[in-house]
């Protein structure tokens, strides 16, 4: 197995974790009722459900452009989660 075939391996294990857990956290809102989530949250989670289609899409078509696709939609998520999730977690500064 050469280096090519190895780490489109693990990006399609890492896609697939990343998928897993995205539907756990989503049916957890679910579970909850989303009478508790704020308008920013649903707005920022339905644009990271449609990244998330797009990333996960490269990846099961395995596109050459899939790893950098997941790198800077990977990053922009963890930041945007982070931003969105300030008053709840304190991950971030005040941007308001």
């Amino acid at each position: 197995m050469d280096t090519l075939d190895r780490s489109r391996g693990a990006l399609g294990v890492t896609s697939i974790a990343f998928a897993v857990g995205f539907a756990i956290h989503n049916a957890d809102h679910v579970r909850r009722g989303f009478d508790e989530v704020r308008d920013g949250v649903i707005a920022g989670g339905t644009l990271v459900a449609m990244m998330a289609a797009v990333m996960l899409t490269l990846v099961v078509l395995r596109h050459r452009a899939a790893p950098a696709a997941c790198a800077v939609i990977g990053a922009t998520i963890a930041v945007g989660v982070s931003i969105l999730r300030r008053n709840d977690y304190s991950l971030a500064i005040d941007w308001a």
